[in-house]
């Protein structure tokens, strides 16, 4: 069943079904009810693969984690699958492999999905493990890791946990609390 049934059925043309999916608010609410209906009625469920074949981004984003036992990770994941959500996006979770062969396979999965980008949340990251993601074409961003200086560069995000610490050491001193 293809996108031209759900058309036939609610008798509109394959575009507007189109339109409904990705520009909803360009459709004629009574229209965009009838596509709805036919969709429902149907059991339509539209696919990704299809999507990008068309050209169009993938609606996937997956995050890559060294330990989904760890809370902290847990936390990422949490916030990267709500971000992911509110932006129209789902959230593919993997755990990160220790080695190589296994994390070029990892790789290749990811970019045989044509996922839209990758967020990596690893302990340890080997140059070896850059420039297998340099060359997957990927894009991606390295979690609590700067990346600035290495090879390949990539884009970080890292907390501040030693500015963090000196700053509460620095206002506690300048409180007055001594040991």
């Amino acid at each position: 069943m293809g996108i031209a049934d759900v058309a036939r059925e609610a008798g509109v043309s394959s575009g507007t079904v189109s339109n409904v999916y990705n520009r909803p608010d360009i459709v004629a609410p009574a229209t965009r009810a009838r596509v709805v209906s036919a969709i429902e009625r149907l059991g339509y469920v539209r696919s990704e693969n299809a999507r990008v074949l068309r050209g169009q981004p993938s609606r996937i984003i997956a995050i890559l984690v060294h330990d989904l036992t760890n809370p902290y990770c847990m936390n990422l994941v949490h916030g990267a699958e709500e971000a992911a959500r509110a932006a129209g996006l789902a959230l593919m979770v993997c755990t990160s492999p220790r080695n190589t062969a296994e994390e070029a396979s990892r790789l290749a999965l990811l970019a045989e999905h044509q996922v839209r980008g990758v967020l990596i949340m690893r302990t340890d990251i080997s140059t070896d493990f850059m420039v297998a993601l340099e060359r997957s074409g990927i894009p991606r961003v390295l979690m609590d890791h700067d990346a600035r200086q290495g090879r390949p560069r990539a884009c970080s995000v890292a907390s501040g946990d030693a500015t963090g610490g000196r700053l509460a050491v620095q206002h506690l001193l300048a409180s007055g609390h001594r040991t």
